[in-house]
């Protein structure tokens, strides 16, 4: 059951999810819901202040503010007693080189509906709605100037700043209940940079920012996006070495206003050193270190993740023989975390780069890694053999060979050793230009006879609807999973973001609707694994891919992959030998304005065979001013095998629509549109209708924007308009004006 805060005596509680809806979401609730003062109490705290509580809030933003307002008036007076350049008979100590204003004035209206049908006995049957509005309005002055005092080299400032005021109603009917909030705070954005001794050996920098914008979301709600940064940067450059030191904070406040769980707080404090070092004509040195505090909530949870995060990476390059053509690369990265997530990883190794002629270059590396997560700690010993010849710009052949020792704290070990062959080959011909290319690879992999447990660190899965991501190594203890971006900037949250399934000893990743991980985007999973007493594994896999593009846009294509496993023994904890056996048989057409192709699939392996049919389009249907017209069509058409009752269809469709009516009107529209039917998860329908339409008169500006999404699900139907119009008066130049 989720209770929202209270907010003038009344408490907001929404109720939990029907069995059927958790089935289909895997575990993610979808009723939405929103709090009358979600903005001011939550998605707006770092623009709506008051006085009061969050003192420590408005003294930190209350000092830069006052120096920023004093700097504007200095320079607001100044320009105004100035006279023109050319009467003045001394250069003076503060000079403007721009001055402008803007007066704003921005309404939105945010409708949202909630329909909740419960299927369970207990609630017999009935139906649950929800409707919510939100009205607000901001009223604000900015202020943009840019100059130098004495001259540029020794102090140059770029400041933006916006005030004004906002307020706010927000009604919420439900259950027969009629709840109202009405409130109103100031509103506050500014834009601070100042260079110090600019292009001297010594220079220094100041910067404080705080901006306030959308985050679209497809199918979904845009977020709010309050951002704030306050730094201070030193550097010292000479002739073979340059040095800079950063200071910064940072915040980053995510708010949906529809439902806490679209909320995030992500905090931030770092010192980073940087430095570069040429210590010969061909010798270069690059140090950079690291120290920074987190503290975040995710997705609502009212846990908050700490964390304290060091790292150190050290990069030496030096470049040798008759024309520089080798090169030799020692690299150094060390990262210690202490926290909630803690993930402590050292890596070292050298690698060096003989090029032998214009065809023929080899490659030799040597890594060593330790790497500690969720109380293991692992060491690993790797190196690598690689060998590239390009014969007459047709043929490349490449030469793979490593061998890895890796042993953990618990008494276990694990050997690898392989390579793999590849020939790309490539060449025109009278029809257009053939390619071609034959890959070949084995791994053989032996665990030492004592059972134990080892760890996986950023391994990368790309998260793909309707198929799960399934990990790379069996027996995965399902409480160590870990997922985050690719940049582990952010932590997905499980049964929010994604769920994992289990099936014959293997674990997958399944991305959900409602969370933060589009279709399509890429992830790094970290885990441990069992490893089995004394199994030992080899993989033999062999792929090709032949294509021909013709002249006329015409490119047929087919590719397939065969993968052999086999195990020297059975697994007791019954994990299979992953065998692959895919072709894709796939055809091409590309013209000027448009392009076309499909796809048939057939991917037999043992983890999750299906049978597949893909068709994709693109039409450019108006390219000629003042019409811009673009539609977008993607089909797919899943059987799975492994599940005689289940099969997945994916149909999606978007229209991007500009219009150009004269120099000072525009109206753009953008159009998605997705129908998923799956056997197993029940239908979704999701509508994204993205509109702007803008005037221009003179120095006036008008503009109005309108976002429409619905997303309707198994057991549950959400939909909601969002409409914004600004008026903005521009005075450029108040400098020229004045003089």
């Amino acid at each position: 059951m989720r209770v929202w805060n209270d907010v003038s005596g009344l408490s907001w509680q929404v109720r939990a999810p029907t069995a059927e809806r958790v089935t289909f979401l895997q575990y993610r609730p979808r009723l939405r819901a929103w709090r009358s003062s979600a903005r001011q109490h939550q998605g707006r705290r770092a623009k709506a202040c008051r006085s009061g509580g969050g003192r420590a809030r408005v003294w930190r933003l209350g000092v830069p503010l006052t120096v920023v307002c004093a700097l504007a008036a200095s320079l607001a007076h100044a320009a105004a007693t100035s006279q023109p350049a050319t009467a003045s008979a001394t250069p003076g100590y503060l000079h403007l080189n721009y001055f402008e204003g803007d007066l704003q004035i921005e309404s939105r209206y945010d409708w949202r509906r909630v329909k909740d049908r419960r299927r369970g006995p207990a609630y017999g049957r009935r139906t649950y709605r929800q409707r919510n509005t939100v009205l607000s309005f901001e009223e604000t002055l900015g202020l943009r100037l840019e100059g130098d005092v004495v001259d540029p080299g020794f102090l140059r400032f770029d400041v933006g700043l916006r005030l004004g005021l906002d307020q706010q109603r927000a009604v919420e009917q439900r259950d027969g209940l009629d709840r109202r909030d009405n409130d109103a705070g100031w509103l506050a954005e500014y834009d601070v940079h100042v260079d110090l001794f600019d292009n001297k050996p010594f220079s220094a920098a100041f910067y404080a920012e705080r901006e306030d914008d959308r985050i679209s979301r497809l199918f979904l709600p845009s977020l709010r996006h309050d951002r704030t940064r306050l730094g201070v940067m030193g550097q010292w450059v000479t002739d073979r070495a340059t040095i800079r030191l950063t200071l910064e904070e940072s915040r980053d406040d995510y708010d949906g206003r529809a439902d806490t769980f679209d909320n995030e707080d992500l905090r931030e404090r770092v010192a980073r050193v940087e430095s570069e070092f040429e210590l010969g004509e061909y010798h270069e040195l690059r140090i950079d270190a690291e120290y920074g505090r987190l503290r975040e909530n995710y997705a609502g949870s009212p846990r908050e993740f700490a964390a304290t995060r060091s790292h150190l990476d050290v990069s030496d390059v030096i470049l040798f023989g008759s024309t520089r053509q080798h090169r030799l690369e020692t690299m150094l990265y060390y990262q210690e975390e202490q926290g909630d997530l803690a993930f402590d990883l050292l890596e070292v190794g050298p690698q060096l780069k003989l090029m032998h002629s214009d065809s023929l270059q080899t490659q030799y590396k040597y890594q060593f890694n330790r790497y500690s997560f969720e109380g293991v700690t692992a060491r690993t010993h790797r190196g690598d053999f690689d060998l590239q010849h390009d014969w007459r710009d047709a043929l490349t052949s490449t030469l793979e060979l490593f061998g890895q020792h890796q042993e953990s704290d618990e008494n276990d070990e694990v050997w690898n050793a392989g390579g793999s062959v590849h020939w790309n080959y490539r060449r025109p011909n009278r029809w257009g230009r053939f390619s071609a290319n034959l890959g070949y690879w084995y791994d053989y992999e032996r665990f030492r006879q004592d059972r134990g447990t080892q760890v996986v660190v950023n391994e990368s899965h790309r998260l793909r609807d309707p198929l799960p991501a399934f990990l790379n190594r069996p027996n995965v203890i399902p409480a160590s999973v870990v997922v985050t971006s690719v940049d582990r900037r952010r932590v997905f949250i499980l049964g929010s973001d994604y769920v994992t399934v289990h099936r014959d000893g293997r674990t997958a990743l399944i991305r959900l609707p409602f969370g933060r991980i589009a279709d399509g985007d890429s992830v790094l999973a970290h885990y441990l694994y069992t490893a089995n007493d004394g199994r030992t594994t080899q993989t033999h896999e062999v792929s090709a891919r032949i294509q021909q593009d013709f002249k006329n846009g015409l490119t047929p294509y087919y590719a397939v992959t065969f993968r052999e496993q086999r195990l020297s023994e059975s697994d007791p904890l019954g994990f299979e030998p992953d065998r692959l056996n895919r072709h894709r048989l796939g055809l091409t057409y590309r013209r000027p304005a448009w392009s076309a192709g499909t796809e048939f699939e057939i991917n037999d392996e043992t983890i999750e065979p299906y049978t597949a049919g893909h068709f994709s389009a693109d039409w450019q249907v108006l390219k000629q001013p003042p019409h811009q017209l673009d539609l977008r069509l993607r089909f797919s058409q899943f059987c799975f095998r492994q599940f005689v009752d289940r099969d997945a269809s994916l149909f999606d469709v978007g229209l991007d629509y500009r219009h150009e009516f004269n120099s000072k009107a525009s109206f753009r529209t953008a159009v998605a549109y997705r129908f998923e039917h799956d056997t197993t998860r029940g239908d979704t329908h999701g509508v994204d209708v993205q509109s702007e339409l803008a005037y221009r008169i003179g120095q006036l500006t008008l503009s109005m924007e309108v976002e429409y999404d619905a997303l309707r699900i198994a057991s549950s139907d959400d939909d909601g308009v969002s409409l914004w119009f600004k008026v903005r008066r521009e005075f450029p130049d108040l400098l020229r004006r004045r003089r």
